[in-house]
């Protein structure tokens, strides 16, 4: 009984413990200052204001997990050599952030692991010129997880991943980006999950290079459109090469709604493509499901 007793204790105190852990790796953010200071890893950064801009921010930072440059383009932030670091914004609260720089990132992560964005709304400023940039950029990174995920027009692109490994993004949307939605490159086991992609247009969609294991299940993609119908428009909603001498599939499409799409084709490369389940309604695709067997 003794024994019992002392092991009941040892297992209370330990929770007390990790929750006061927790709480102390927690920071509360309300400011982009505080914001690039805190950056560091084994934090997670609740972000308590409804908007943060960074444009107006000095171009130094004593962080060393922030490098930030001022470019003819604007302001360049990255975020580099972070470890388990969650980027969250506050329940209840309508989180943007923002940047005026519309042809480089708002955000950047570099050489990462175990990161986490949660509750956010991310979009470009109005401005007066085109946005080219890709909204959120990730480089080299192991297990990257994206939650409520709002990533909003004007932008060239939404995502670009270039080697992450192991991410779930999940109830993420995607609208109003006019360079297409996503790229990834050299990428794995990527799993998309009940998000939502509409409203967006030109050129191919969703670009694939050199991955493997990518699954969109149960998403809804409707209302983008590819090109402009003209003869010699020749994009498709999802662009997949299959790299040389792979021969299996690199997309897997899993319970998908797809449907009032306009589109030259379904997909750049048949056999990179597997769809189970899928709803495929009202789409008008003018040249074909593929343009490469």
């Amino acid at each position: 009984m003794k024994k019992y007793t002392v092991l009941l204790a040892i297992v209370f105190w330990l929770s007390v413990v990790c929750v006061f852990a927790q709480k102390s790796r927690t920071q509360n953010i309300k400011t982009p200052e505080e914001f690039l200071q805190e950056i560091g890893p084994n934090k997670v950064l609740k972000l308590k204001s409804e908007k943060f801009n960074f444009s107006a921010l000095g171009y130094r930072s004593s962080n060393a997990h922030i490098t930030v440059n001022k470019t003819n383009q604007g302001l360049f932030i990255e975020i580099k050599d972070v470890d388990n670091l969650t980027i969250e914004g506050d329940v209840g609260v309508t989180v943007k952030i923002t940047s005026d720089s519309r042809q480089i990132p708002v955000l950047s992560f570099v050489n990462c692991k175990n990161l986490v964005l949660e509750n956010l709304e991310v979009g470009y400023s109005p401005g007066n010129t085109p946005a080219k940039g890709s909204l959120l950029y990730f480089q080299n990174i192991e297990t990257l997880k994206i939650r409520n995920v709002a990533l909003r027009g004007e932008a060239g692109q939404a995502l670009d991943l270039n080697a992450v490994r192991d991410a779930n993004l999940e109830c993420i949307s995607i609208s109003g980006c006019t360079q297409g939605m996503m790229t990834l490159r050299n990428c794995s086991n990527l799993n998309i999950k009940s998000s939502h992609f509409y409203n967006n247009h030109r050129f191919d969609l969703i670009n694939i290079f050199d991955s493997e294991k990518i699954n969109l299940e149960q998403c809804r993609i409707d209302f983008n459109y590819t090109g402009t119908g003209a003869e010699y428009d020749s994009y498709a909603l999802i662009n997949a090469p299959l790299s040389p001498g792979a021969t299996g599939p690199v997309v897997f499409l899993k319970k998908c709604t797809i449907e009032e799409n306009f589109l030259q084709f379904f997909c750049r490369t048949s056999a990179a493509l597997v769809r189970e389940d899928c709803k495929l309604d009202n789409n008008l695709i003018i040249k074909g499901y593929s343009s490469n067997p």
